[in-house]
């Protein structure tokens, strides 16, 4: 579990831009939001666990 000033990165593919890239969790929006570096569009981590991106891998968390 992430401490709130921790960086969270998890790999994935976005349905926006269809490509395999890292997302980074946008700890300033409410919720589970990660964003895509390639294309930056936001993707919502919904309570039933759905994602609208696909994880591949576990997520890396970077402590401060």
């Amino acid at each position: 579990m992430a401490a709130d000033d921790d960086l969270e990165i998890i790999l994935g593919i976005c349905d926006k831009c269809s490509e395999y890239v890292p997302f980074i969790r946008v700890k300033e929006d409410p919720g589970r939001v990660y964003k895509c570096l390639t294309c930056k569009t936001k993707h919502k981590q919904y309570v039933n666990g759905k994602v609208v991106f696909n994880f591949l891998e576990d997520p890396w968390i970077i402590k401060k």
